[in-house]
């Protein structure tokens, strides 16, 4: 499982991946939040707030984790290498966590680099510092168990074809729909919903700075799901 891990996140730092990943994550939130006009802009919210970095961010991942997982296992299924994977001392559950867990890393190594905005932001408060560190560190957090959720339906994406575009794709769809599209369309149906289907609402809950376990169960019951989704379509793989 160790060397599973190791040989994802050696592939991710030595292929060009991982640096377009990283350059376009953060090209795209500066330009969004300092250059170009707009809501997601710092300079003319007029508030030291971190908050539309991670409003943008969020959406940001809907696209881009889709990219760092669709070849997680459609390339093993593309080159044959897949069924020398079974054959590995680990059982298929194993195999799904160690790729899911170099996903982690990666969205951790990711998100790090944002670390940036909040030197920026904690020096353009009046007085410096003046910064909600509450809610930045709760937003951390929401945007973390936003891209490993994300990140499971990537890999679920990922298992179901062996062509990496279609995998994309189909992640990029899920992602939007369980994100975005889910509540809007239940809102057609219903009024006034008691509780809350889409990733949206928990993740702005969470981005206030109020930890809510609620909010986390909810996250690890769809991550659960969707790695449990992929390790049944891998084990139809293996008969």
């Amino acid at each position: 499982m160790k060397a599973l891990f190791k040989k994802e996140i050696r592939y991710f730092f030595t292929s060009a991946i991982g640096y377009v990943v990283i350059g376009a994550f953060m090209l795209f939130c500066s330009l969004f939040l300092w250059v170009l006009s707009g809501d997601y802009n710092i300079w003319e919210s007029g508030f030291a707030s971190l908050h539309p970095f991670f409003l943008l961010a969020a959406w940001i991942l809907v696209f881009l984790v889709p990219a760092l997982t669709m070849r997680i296992i459609s390339e093993e299924k593309r080159s044959g290498m897949l069924p020398l994977l079974f054959t590995y001392p680990i059982s298929i559950w194993k195999i799904v966590w160690a790729k899911y867990l170099s996903l982690i890393f990666i969205l951790l190594i990711l998100i790090t680099f944002s670390a940036v905005y909040v030197y920026m932001v904690w020096n353009l408060g009046a007085p410096k510092g003046n910064m909600d560190i509450a809610s930045t560190t709760g937003s951390y957090i929401a945007l973390l168990l936003l891209g490993a959720t994300f990140a499971a339906v990537g890999m679920f994406a990922s298992a179901m074809s062996q062509n990496q575009i279609i995998a994309f794709v189909v992640a990029t769809f899920l992602n939007f729909f369980l994100f975005f599209g889910l509540d809007e369309l239940l809102g057609f149906f219903t009024e006034g919903t008691l509780f809350s289907f889409g990733f949206k609402i928990h993740f702005e809950d969470m981005s206030r700075g109020v930890i809510d376990t609620r909010n986390i169960v909810y996250f690890a019951s769809i991550t659960f799901f969707f790695l449990y989704l992929t390790q049944l379509s891998l084990q139809r793989e293996k008969k």
